[in-house]
């Protein structure tokens, strides 16, 4: 029987919000809810996830047989160890996005073997760390991209980050750790050949690295969205 664990409800969170009040969802893996072991029981610590259910009502739920994360049921998350820990969803072609990871690095190696989103089937798509002070992109047919962490800051292991990753309607792409944005935006046009909309199938979850949930939006978020979503995935873990 699928369990769906211990998250927070509406009710608990302040103003009943969810990200399900956004308009574009597309997928939505939310903390300790969804999760499968092989044979579809609710995981016990230690066990393989083979499905994370899609909150958001597209049906894109995240699927994998084989180099599986595993549950670590002290945190109620999903612990990706090693190059090969991933979670395949239905491609996504994306123009304007919003991604959004919960992620606590479990080591204190952060370096560019952390990815967290990507594109299986071409090198033209990822979202990763490229250093423990830097956040490294690239869509479609663009070249690479970099953005240095606000604030001076560098990631350390063992605490909790909210990451974000938008594209706006003009092209901007902001790149933002725990609602403030890395830098300044880089503009990356849309069209193209090949196509410089962003292609994702497969969640990584970064390198020895726990991940809590993950959002997937067809476009942009407003300011009051990317506040509420940033605030809802830390009260997630805390509640």
């Amino acid at each position: 029987m699928l369990g769906l664990g211990n998250s927070i409800s509406s009710s608990q969170y302040p103003g009943g919000w969810t990200p399900a009040s956004i308009s574009g969802l597309v997928g939505w893996y939310r903390f300790n809810t969804g999760l499968q072991k092989s044979g579809g029981d609710f995981p016990s610590n230690g066990d393989g996830i083979t499905q994370w259910d899609d909150a958001s009502g597209q049906g894109n739920n995240a699927t994998k047989s084989s180099n599986l994360a595993t549950y670590d049921s002290t945190l109620k998350a999903l612990d990706f160890q090693g190059s090969s820990d991933s979670l395949e969803i239905p491609q996504l072609e994306l123009e304007e996005f919003g991604l959004y990871i919960r992620i606590r690095f479990t080591d204190s190696t952060i370096n560019a073997g952390d990815v967290l989103i990507k594109d299986d089937d071409t090198a033209n798509n990822f979202w990763r760390i490229q250093s423990a002070t830097s956040i490294r992109i690239k869509v479609g047919g663009s070249g690479a991209t970099n953005y240095t962490l606000h604030s001076s800051t560098t990631l350390v292991g063992n605490t909790y980050y909210t990451m974000g990753l938008e594209r706006q309607t003009d092209g901007e792409v902001f790149s933002y750790l725990n609602g403030t944005a890395n830098g300044s935006s880089q503009t990356i046009a849309f069209g193209g050949s090949p196509s410089r909309n962003f292609l994702i199938d497969n969640i990584k979850g970064g390198n020895n690295a726990i991940v809590s949930e993950v959002v997937i939006v067809n476009k942009s978020l407003s300011d009051g969205d990317r506040a509420e979503l940033t605030t809802w995935m830390a009260a997630e873990i805390e509640g």
